[in-house]
Parts: structure tokens; C-alpha cells; sequence
């Protein structure tokens, strides 16, 4: 109805922006059942690309609808995955095979881990290695670029998690949709709930890979306005009214 397309990024807000799109697409403000269930968003009539589409396809067919992205922090978003995915839902399947990778090579490596909530799941250590040395096959650590390809489609909107509420108020406007709420899915918490972002930013620091991290992801960064305060361990956020920094929080 809106001519509104969607670019999901894992961990930059998906949630939100997909029970908003459903919203939108059924014209009902309350949402039953999960956003990243295909079925549910199939039943609230969200459409989908086509199967085999090439990014030049997708680019031609949704020349007229209003296209978004949104992201967030390449850091901050790092975090989030290793605690969703590693800490969290090792039991996952999309967990499962970065995890057998990543547990063989402490073995081979006659790595040793004394603390015992990593017997069986990967130290945030193992796992930038893992991200910064092996082909990304997983959405929630792909680099923007390869997910949504933002030098090929034009983006009428770039949204960003940090200020995600003024932004869908900003897009809901720019399609002539009506107000909508919107609320923040429940950020991974990790097991360890005391471990701040900047201790993890630290704990990189200390054995030497934080400086790889950051050129692993620094054209996503750069692509969309992100920093790195790397004497205080803190990620910076450009701000979308006066272009000026800020730590992201």
C-alpha cells in the first residue's frame, strides 16, 4: 500500500522496522507472533524478493518505492551478535557450525580456557578471530555492503538504530503513512550481564586484535558516519541533524 522497501540488517533493529512493516501492510497496530517468522510476516501481507533475484533485478523493480536501510555501529552490532548468537542461543542452528569451527581450532591450537562458562562455547576473543579471518556467511555479522548493497540501490532514507524512533517518524511521514509506535526488541544480554562495551573493546585490546576488528569493518563505518574513540574505547555516532559526533551510548 505504502511502496515502502526494506533492507533488513541483522542486529540493527530488524525487529522493529518488520513489525512495522506489518503494521502497514495489514493496517492492524497490534502484531501477533515473532518478525522473523516468514509465515506470520507472509499473513500480515509483507512481501518478499524473488528467489534468484540479482541485486540489479531488485534495483530496477523497486525503482519507485520508498527505500530504507537501516544500521547501526559496526562495533556495537558485533557485540550484540556475539551475545545473541554465541552466549545466549548457542543451541541455534545458525550458531552451530561457526561454533564446531571455532571450538576445533582452540583444540587444535591447544588454546586453554579456565574460565568454565566457555567449555562449550566460543571466548568473544575466538570469535573476532573467527569473523576477521573466515568467510561471513551469516547475516548477523555480514558486512553492510554485502547485505544490502547500498553503491548499487539508492536509498531514499538511511536509518540508524541510535536514533531509531526519530527516523521511522521521519520515514512514516516521507510515505504518507500515519503515526505509528515503535518499540525496541530486547537487546542480547549475554551471560556475563555485568561486561560493559567497553569492557569487551578492552579485552581485544589487551591480546593485540581490536586494531583488525576495526579495519575489518572500517568501510561500513565509514560508509555510514560511524567512529571509533579508540583511546577511550567508545563508538561514535554522527548525528543526522548537525552531522556532528556523539558517543553512541
Amino acid at each position: 500500500k505504502y511502496k515502502i522497501f526494506y533492507c533488513e540488517i541483522q542486529k540493527s533493529g530488524a525487529s522493529s522496522w518488520k513489525y512495522l512493516l506489518m503494521k502497514l501492510s495489514s493496517n492492524s497496530t497490534e502484531i501477533k507472533g515473532g518478525a522473523h517468522d516468514i509465515p506470520n510476516l507472509k499473513s500480515h501481507k509483507v512481501t518478499f524478493m524473488k528467489r534468484g533475484d540479482t541485486i540489479w533485478d531488485i534495483a530496477k523493480r523497486y525503482k519507485d518505492y520508498y527505500k530504507v536501510i537501516s544500521v547501526r555501529h559496526p562495533l556495537d552490532r558485533l557485540i550484540s551478535a556475539y551475545k545473541d548468537k554465541m552466549l545466549d542461543h548457542p543451541e541455534r542452528g545458525m550458531s552451530r557450525v561457526p561454533i564446531k569451527t571455532m571450538l576445533e581450532r582452540r583444540i587444535s591450537a591447544k588454546i586453554r580456557i579456565d574460565d568454565p562458562r566457555y567449555v562449550n562455547i566460543p571466548t568473544w576473543e575466538e570469535f573476532v578471530w573467527f569473523v576477521t579471518r573466515t568467510p561471513a556467511r551469516d547475516p548477523h555479522w555480514m558486512k553492510y555492503n554485502d547485505l544490502c548493497h547500498p553503491c548499487v540501490m539508492q536509498y531514499d532514507y538511511i536509518a540508524k538504530m541510535e536514533t531509531l524512533e526519530s527516523d521511522v517518524e521521519h520515514v512514516l511521514d516521507q510515505i504518507g503513512a500515519p503515526a505509528l509506535t515503535i518499540g525496541h526488541s530486547n537487546e542480547s544480554k549475554g551471560k556475563n550481564l555485568t561486561k560493559t562495551k567497553t569492557d569487551y573493546l578492552k579485552e581485544l585490546d589487551a591480546t593485540g586484535s581490536l586494531d583488525a576488528l576495526w579495519n575489518h569493518f572500517s568501510k561500513d563505518a565509514d560508509m555510514f558516519g560511524y567512529k571509533f574513540d579508540r583511546e577511550n574505547f567508545q563508538t561514535l555516532c554522527e548525528s543526522s541533524v548537525n552531522h556532528s559526533l556523539g558517543y553512541c551510548g
